[in-house]
């Protein structure tokens, strides 16, 4: 017996469910060997796209925090005028440590810093308190968030006074704050 004698008893229903079920595994097979990568390669494409599209709008949010710092280290080297000098230089990098830390503290919890002036150290005992006095504006939780966030960083930092006033724009606050900073003495 041999398959044409086979087809040719065979009743045409099921030599027409045969035919579809030959074309749909011809059709599974294309679909995996000629469709399935080129399709796959291209949903890697768009999503890879879709980060490179991510990390754009995060370098414009990192070069906006860098002109931001760049600013405030413009303000204080204005506002220490000589630190060159040998006995300035350890302040002056202290300053610029404490205020990239109120910059990333101030951009986590969306408040805006509108100025720093740094004050002078002054010495108690064994301590040296510097500090800024700052004003800055955001919403009265985002203000209370970021007084937390200060009292509680690595950096030593606490706030010994601060003043709250409502501004014209609805829901936001002004903020002015004098923001100290206290470590050992350096024995010379």
């Amino acid at each position: 017996m041999n398959v044409r004698d086979a087809l040719a008893r065979m009743p045409a229903r099921q030599l027409h469910l045969m035919g579809v079920a030959v074309l749909l595994a011809a059709g599974g097979a294309l679909w995996l060997g000629v469709l399935q990568k080129p399709l796959s390669g291209l949903r890697a494409t768009y999503a890879e796209q879709a980060t490179l599209a991510g990390a754009s709008a995060d370098l414009a949010r990192l070069q906006a925090r860098a002109s931001a710092l760049e600013t405030l280290v413009r303000v204080l080297r204005e506002g220490f005028g000589a630190a060159g000098h040998a006995d300035g230089a350890g302040e002056a990098e202290i300053q610029l440590r404490l205020v990239r830390d109120l910059g990333a503290l101030a951009a986590a919890g969306d408040v805006a810093l509108m100025s720093i002036r740094p004050t002078p150290a002054q010495r108690a005992m064994i301590f040296v308190q510097s500090g800024f006095d700052i004003e800055a504006r955001g919403s009265y939780a985002a203000l209370l968030a970021w007084i937390e966030a200060i009292e509680r960083s690595p950096s030593g930092l606490a706030i010994s006074r601060f003043e709250l006033r409502a501004t014209t724009s609805a829901g936001t606050l002004e903020m002015r704050a004098h923001i100290a900073s206290y470590g050992l003495e350096e024995k010379a």
